[in-house]
């Protein structure tokens, strides 16, 4: 095998590479802006998908959300989170994780129409 031909197959292997991992990154971890692989693809396809890729659709009843998040370091995280009627303050480490606090949240005021 020619020097040439030995080159070319390892940039094609490296592009290969390249690729699967984009695609991975894509599929784990999608930001909110974007739309995750699994919800692109139509529901006859996605079985075709290992099961931990297999997300299910968000819908607004769930009540989850990320409030906030404050990186104490390099290995240390608060983060607070938005369930349902409550907010929960995490301390997240490299090597564990541990509730610091639950606080009720107030429920917002509903206005009525104009009469």
């Amino acid at each position: 095998m020619d020097m040439i031909t030995y080159i070319s197959a390892l940039l094609a292997v490296f592009l290969l590479l390249g690729l699967f991992a984009l695609v991975m990154r894509q599929m784990t971890q999608g930001g909110m802006r974007t739309r995750r692989l699994s919800h692109a693809l139509p529901p006859a396809w996605r079985r075709l998908l290992p099961r931990a890729l297999r997300l299910p659709a968000l819908n607004s009843d769930e009540g989850f959300a990320v409030a906030n998040v404050r990186a104490l370091d390099a290995r240390r995280r608060i983060v607070a989170v938005d369930y349902r009627d409550k907010r929960y303050i995490l301390l997240l480490s490299h090597n564990n994780e541990q509730l610091l606090d639950t606080l009720t949240l107030a429920k917002p005021k509903r206005r009525l129409p104009p009469a």
